[in-house]
């Protein structure tokens, strides 16, 4: 794909993008291991998505989608044995979450995805799941791994070594079917699994320190408006930003305060960021966010910041490069276990568009603002680099050339169609 430069966009534009990624993982999921019947609108239609709805109808759970919702009945934690493999595509979310799901659960199952995903280490998880019981024949770690489950789960007490959402939330799916237990050291990682499954009739208690214990429950199915994805919002934030005459809103975006940070990073770099119509919704806080051309001043984002926008991170480096000074991203180092290794990702891709960017191994500094200059890069199989570049192109001095963008589907497929709308340019 070659991506145009576009000098002149829109003055103003109203951007929705689709449902958040991670809410809507957890609306199937969680609504499956329920009582009852929801529905769930508004849910993202990615690819990762649906590779979580697809597993929850081979383990028994019925699932019908409509014009407007995602019927899921719920099967009271009763899942049937699959007869074939668990495929969870490029989907961490799905495999680490599932992990946790069914580990109380009397089957066996094969979870394997693919080529990027059976690179990306599992046994964050299955460390503390083997600890109470949970049985891996082979590999604990890469994909494929076979995991059978066990159904005397005792009450556990485990500090996490990583503040991640997806280690939390699969080891509180296991205490929820079992005995119930303590996870320490997930202070401000993303709490949608908290808020659900409280609304759901679980008793969540959770500390002021992030600490989080979970009582032994039956799960009431819930009705779910999910809220638009924030980390797909932030593409469009960042576009307006360095525009110099766009203004763009985005309405009913997601912002709960552990995944707010590319907002307050934004505003604290200068940008005119404003939030209207705020609201709450299904549990989870909402609001229109108008966001301005704006003149960036250069930061210093600290480790305690970086679990709050750890997806964004891409496209605020786009941003550092028109910011004036130093702006220095440090305590990521698990950027290197995502899709792709991420800091390495951004750090070649910017250099090829001719930006001075100093990599570290847990993050990386930029010093602007510098020209965008254009070039062809690899997409990596990583749908944030690829919607970076594609946002970069908009100040890019020259054409830029990406291979391999069908990664985008996963977590934002209508992504071209909103670009093309504020007015980017792109030829197959």
């Amino acid at each position: 794909m070659i991506l145009h430069p576009s000098p002149t966009l829109k003055t103003q534009a109203i951007i929705t993008v689709p449902g958040d990624k991670s809410i809507s993982h957890r609306a199937l999921m969680f609504n499956a291991l329920a009582t009852g019947t929801a529905h769930i609108e508004n849910m993202l239609m990615g690819e990762d998505v649906l590779c979580t709805l697809q597993i929850l109808r081979q383990l028994g759970v019925p699932i019908t989608l409509s014009e407007q919702y995602c019927i899921v009945e719920g099967v009271g934690g009763h899942f049937q044995q699959p007869s074939s493999v668990l495929y969870c595509g490029n989907s961490g979310t799905t495999m680490r979450l599932m992990l946790g799901l069914l580990a109380p659960q009397p089957i066996s199952v094969i979870l394997t995805g693919d080529a990027s995903l059976q690179k990306r280490p599992m046994d964050r998880v299955t460390h503390y799941l083997r600890d109470v019981g949970v049985s891996y024949p082979e590999s604990d770690n890469l994909a494929p791994i076979i995991q059978q489950g066990c159904t005397t789960i005792p009450h556990f007490d485990f500090t996490l070594h990583i503040a991640s959402a997806q280690m939390k939330s699969a080891l509180l799916l296991a205490a929820v079917q079992s005995a119930g237990g303590i996870v320490r050291g997930g202070k401000s990682s993303r709490d949608h699994t908290e808020k659900m499954l409280k609304g759901m009739g679980a008793s969540v208690l959770q500390e002021a320190n992030g600490d989080v214990q979970i009582q032994p429950s039956t799960l009431k199915a819930q009705d779910i408006t999910v809220p638009n994805d924030i980390s797909s919002a932030a593409f469009f934030m960042v576009a307006a930003v360095l525009s110099s005459q766009t203004t763009i809103e985005l309405p009913n975006v997601g912002l709960n305060p552990t995944r707010a940070g590319i907002i307050h990073t934004l505003q604290r770099m200068g940008a005119s960021v404003t939030i209207v119509n705020q609201r709450e919704m299904c549990g989870e806080l909402v609001g229109d966010v108008v966001v301005y051309p704006s003149c960036l001043t250069g930061i210093t984002l600290n480790k305690d910041t970086i679990p709050t926008m750890i997806d964004e991170l891409p496209i605020l480096a786009l941003a550092a490069t028109q910011a004036y000074g130093t702006t220095i991203i440090r305590g990521a180092a698990d950027l290197r276990k995502k899709e792709s290794d991420r800091i390495h990702s951004i750090v070649q891709m910017f250099k090829t568009f001719g930006v001075d960017i100093v990599e570290y191994q847990d993050g990386f500094s930029i010093t602007g603002p510098q020209s965008i200059q254009g070039g062809k890069i690899e997409g990596f199989g990583d749908h944030r680099i690829i919607m970076t570049a594609a946002i970069a192109s908009l100040i890019s001095e020259n054409p830029i050339v990406i291979e391999n963008v069908d990664a985008v589907n996963t977590s934002f497929p209508n992504f071209w169609e909103l670009f093309v709308e504020i007015g980017g340019r792109f030829t197959s």
